[in-house]
């Protein structure tokens, strides 16, 4: 979902909800991805004591390249299908007195914000689980499971399942019976130098290869799986250090699929993370789970092109990849 936060000058009011959504949403509603830009009608900067006050709440807007009754009556004609939402915040760029009590009007337009947001965000959650329900009117509810036995634990653990679920045009299926791959929870991560625009990949051997191309050697991403007790974020980054033997400063979340849910229960997360890859080779992995993996750094045009001639074709790689191709230019304004 895209939200504009617009007002007159784009100096102060929007620039919070702007950097501040981030951490918001990463806490509150990590399972929706929101993106967050301003504008402002005039041109007036950044003021600095909007930095002031949003650095008593630990987030720097310094960087920030430079909504009110004045805004809402002269915003710009919206597309059609877009929804524009007034909310009436105070203006603390007039406000008067001393330095100190100027600061305190900031603090108190950027406490409302804070308020507003989680007002607003609660409602687009509720808004967009509406839509899902409308779209697919089938739930957990629709499926009974009449049995379900482990029939395999080794590296992978399979189970058994006989079931049956309500059909679109009304009344059930047979029974079915069905075989299940059990798998943790996966994270992949895309290891971006956005200074020297080169992508850290990783080539290893995969089992499932073995019939189906010349080399099952595959190069791939930076990948691992959720151990009990663990996040996506600790998983991406344990196992850049394990993997490349580098960790990344920045973590931007992709998105999050199943990766066969016809036969599987496995889920997979990717992230792009930011490295610096003047230093990262060789061959890495633990020994006690018998990883041997070389390291390469490629452009990220060569890595791209890959993708296009079937060299990387693996759905987790190809995925990240191009999204780093759609999202390149706001990543790096983002991240330089």
């Amino acid at each position: 979902m895209n939200l504009l936060v617009l007002c007159t000058g784009n100096s102060c009011r929007p620039q919070w909800p702007k950097v501040g959504q981030k951490n918001f949403t990463s806490t509150f509603y990590s399972h929706l991805n929101f993106t967050v830009q301003s504008a402002g009608l005039e041109t007036h900067g950044l003021d600095l004591r909007a930095v002031r006050a949003m650095q008593t709440h630990d987030i720097d807007i310094s960087h920030q390249t430079r909504v009110c009754s004045h805004a809402d009556s002269h915003c710009p004609v919206l597309p059609s299908g877009k929804e524009k939402l007034h909310l009436p915040i105070l203006y603390p760029a007039k406000a008067d007195g001393i330095d100190q009590e100027m600061l305190a009007c900031f603090e108190e337009v950027c406490l409302q914000i804070r308020d507003e947001l989680k007002v607003l965000f609660s409602n687009l959650t509720g808004q967009i689980l509406k839509m899902a329900k409308a779209e697919n009117k089938f739930t957990l509810e629709d499926v009974e499971i009449l049995s379900q036995k482990n029939c395999y634990t080794g590296f992978l653990n399979i189970e058994a399942l006989r079931l049956k679920h309500r059909l679109f045009e009304g009344g059930w299926s047979e029974v079915l019976q069905r075989e299940l791959l059990i798998k943790d929870e996966a994270v992949g991560i895309l290891l971006f130098d956005s200074c020297r625009d080169e992508v850290v990949m990783v080539r290893q051997f995969r089992v499932g290869a073995l019939d189906k191309q010349a080399s099952p050697w595959m190069l791939e991403l930076v990948a691992g799986m959720v151990k009990v007790g663990e996040g996506a974020e600790q998983v991406a980054i344990r196992e850049s250090r394990e993997e490349s033997d580098c960790a990344p400063t920045e973590l931007v979340k992709i998105l999050e699929y199943f990766n066969s849910p016809g036969t599987s229960n496995e889920k997979v997360t990717l992230f792009c993370g930011r490295v610096d890859a003047r230093s990262v080779g060789g061959v890495h992995g633990l020994t006690e789970e018998h990883e041997d993996i070389e390291v390469t750094v490629l452009p990220f045009e060569e890595a791209l092109a890959s993708v296009n001639s079937g060299l990387i074709n693996n759905a987790m790689s190809i995925i990240a990849l191009q999204w780093l191709e759609l999202n390149k230019a706001e990543l790096l304004e983002q991240w330089l």
